[in-house]
């Protein structure tokens, strides 16, 4: 018996020493932050107090200034991006996330009126709304508006993405500028993921009116409505050197481009190309729908182009030998109301049909749509 009390004895004593060497981690709670906050802290020293596994929920209002986020913190907005309007200082990007994990996120924000943010660790700068170094964040929910970065090498008016595997969903870009990639650039990004945004409006002087994704860059874009976006290279998207992209289910219709890729451009790799619906994009020069042009070997698959100029699918210099290009589908897809912008596909017609089944990415019927421009 004694021997028993002993050993439980001892137990318990070394449970007490693991605790004071090793605390176990502290409960997640929820700061609030912003405008009528009890403590009356502002949104960065509440990130700034916050730890792995903390929720800053920030009450409506607008609010001014540079923001650093920490690995694993929530930032999020009380009422949403409609509410909340994180404006820029005029000298950097809005918000920067530098080594943090996939469990930090961003939701519900408006992001507007950001520069460009120029860290140590990289010869670029960029990132009007969000700059991610090293970072695995997710960022749902949000609004990307008038982002604007002047400078030649400028990239990501809305987001760009340096070696970050994150997770952007259900965001909405509008009317953001940069050098390469006016709503997003990405470089490097292993494990990307880009689902159910909506980039309208925005302008990259180079490539990628809406969407870079450039060096090593590996992902899925899927379920994106990319529209009236320009560019000199790849008006909605560009998918360039050395990546490993698929680009499943996306709509790209009314995109320009001055040079190749009025819709998508294609360039030094070989993505899969699936079921996206092209219609109505125009380039000055080769390929208005989805262009290829040095070394670029996509595998198409049931794609849909229509009223591309001046041509829906193009591609020339050494990427003459591409799989399925001969398969693709040019037919009206049927949008419900093209000109108020319901590019949802009439059911049954074209882009709702076997053996390709939904093209785009919209579903197939008509709702009565609101206006998102602002």
């Amino acid at each position: 018996m004694s021997v028993t009390r002993s050993r439980g004895l001892s137990l318990l004593g070394a449970a007490l020493v693991l605790s004071v060497l090793h605390p176990a981690p502290p409960r997640a709670g929820t700061i609030l932050a912003g405008n009528g906050s009890p403590a009356g802290l502002t949104i960065q020293s509440a990130l700034d107090r916050a730890h792995a596994g903390d929720t800053v929920l920030v009450l409506p209002g607008t609010y001014k200034g540079h923001l650093a986020i920490s690995t694993g913190v929530t930032m999020r907005s009380r009422d949403g991006a409609d509410s909340t309007r994180l404006v820029g200082d005029g000298l950097r990007g809005i918000l920067q996330a530098v080594g943090c994990d996939s469990s930090t996120r961003v939701e519900g924000f408006t992001f507007t009126e950001g520069r460009g943010t120029k860290l140590a660790q990289l010869r670029f700068e960029g990132g009007g709304g969000i700059l991610a170094f090293r970072s695995a964040l997710r960022v749902r929910d949000n609004i990307f508006f008038a982002n604007r970065l002047d400078v030649g090498s400028g990239v990501g008016g809305g987001i760009a993405l340096f070696d970050s595997p994150a997770l952007l969903e259900r965001n909405v870009f509008d009317s953001n500028s940069a050098n390469q990639g006016g709503a997003l650039y990405a470089r490097g990004c292993s494990l990307l993921v880009v689902r159910g945004n909506h980039a309208v409006h925005n302008n990259a002087d180079g490539d990628g009116g809406a969407f870079m994704f450039d060096l090593n860059t590996v992902g899925l874009v899927e379920f994106n409505v990319l529209e009236r976006n320009q560019a000199s290279w790849g008006g909605g998207m560009e998918i360039g050197p050395v990546t490993r992209m698929g680009v499943v289910n996306n709509t790209v219709v009314a995109n320009f481009s001055r040079q190749w890729g009025g819709g998508i451009f294609i360039v030094d790799c070989r993505p899969l190309v699936i079921r996206n619906l092209v219609a109505e994009n125009r380039s000055e020069f080769k390929g208005g729908g989805i262009a290829g042009g040095r070394s670029a070997f996509p595998d198409l698959r049931c794609n849909l182009g229509w009223h591309n100029t001046p041509s829906s699918f193009f591609f020339g210099e050494d990427s003459v030998d591409v799989p399925g290009i001969a398969s693709q589908v040019e037919v009206d897809p049927g949008f419900c109301n093209y000109l108020t912008g319901n590019f949802h596909p009439t059911p049954g017609g074209p882009a709702d049909t076997e053996p390709c089944g939904l093209i785009g990415a919209l579903e197939a019927d008509c709702p009565k749509l609101e206006k998102i421009l602002r």
